[in-house]
């Protein structure tokens, strides 16, 4: 079976910043109810970092996904994606002395703290 190309690169979409300030109202409105006080808002990805993931062969472009550090705190995983739609991932793990490949992207400073 052939594999069906679904990214093309330019996947996503401008918005105005009041759009954009509804969809995170929405989000700290939901997080507040929950009980979270003062709810994690983002995670800064630097450029070169995010260029090295792009630059990784074959990517079209960086699928995100949502992940939970173990203190409960969102986390954003960021991972490099062809135009197939298959994360670009070297799975080393099972390969006698070879450390899993890191080349997954997480740990971006947090707002609050570096807003």
């Amino acid at each position: 079976m052939e594999d069906k190309i679904v990214f093309k690169g330019d996947e996503g979409a401008f918005v105005t910043a009041a759009a954009a300030a509804r969809l995170q109202e929405r989000y700290l409105f939901t997080a507040k109810e929950q009980g979270k006080e003062e709810p994690i808002r983002a995670q800064f990805f630097g450029k070169e970092f995010l260029r090295k993931m792009l630059n990784k062969k074959g990517a079209m472009g960086i699928r995100i996904y949502h992940g939970m550090d173990e203190n409960g705190d969102p986390s954003l995983v960021l991972v490099p994606t062809d135009a197939y739609g298959k994360n670009l991932v070297e799975n080393t793990s099972g390969l006698k002395d070879m450390p899993d490949a890191s080349d997954h992207g997480a740990d971006g400073p947090r707002c609050p703290k570096t807003c």
